[in-house]
C-alpha cells in the first residue's frame, strides 16, 4: 500500500475535457506514446464567466513535450487543445504536470492544472 493524494483544481470557469488528467499507461524506455489531448474551455454558463487572460504555462516532467493551440486570450465559449507526448526515459513511475497561469475580470493569478501519469518499462 501506499498514500494516495487527491488534488483538485479551484473553481473557474475554465474547464478541462475529458478530465483533469492525462494516464499514459505504461511505455517502453526511449519509445514515444501515442499523443494524448484535453480540451480547455472557457464555459459561458458559469456565474464568474469572462475572459481568461493566460499569463503562464509551466510543463514539469521532462519526459513530457507539450503543444497546444491556446491564444493568449481564451474569450468566453471558447476553447483550445492541449497535446502531450509521453517519452519515457525512466523505468518506473514518471509522473508531471502542465500548470496554466490565467487571469479573469474577477480572479488574478489562477491555475489550472493537467497531471500527467506515465510509467515508463
Amino acid at each position: 500500500r501506499f498514500p494516495v493524494e487527491i488534488k483538485t483544481n479551484p473553481p473557474s470557469s475554465l474547464r478541462m475535457f475529458p478530465s483533469a488528467g492525462m494516464d499514459f499507461g505504461t511505455v517502453v524506455k526511449g519509445a514515444g506514446s501515442n499523443p494524448l489531448n484535453i480540451t480547455l474551455f472557457n464555459d459561458p454558463a458559469d456565474p464568474n464567466a469572462g475572459t481568461v487572460n493566460f499569463t503562464a504555462k509551466l510543463v514539469t516532467g521532462a519526459d513530457y513535450i507539450e503543444t497546444d493551440n491556446c491564444p493568449a486570450t481564451l474569450a468566453s465559449n471558447q476553447s483550445c487543445t492541449v497535446t502531450v507526448l509521453f517519452t519515457p526515459t525512466i523505468v518506473g513511475l514518471d509522473p508531471g504536470k502542465i500548470t496554466f497561469t490565467y487571469n479573469t475580470s474577477t480572479q488574478i493569478g489562477s491555475v489550472q492544472t493537467i497531471y500527467l501519469r506515465g510509467i515508463g518499462m
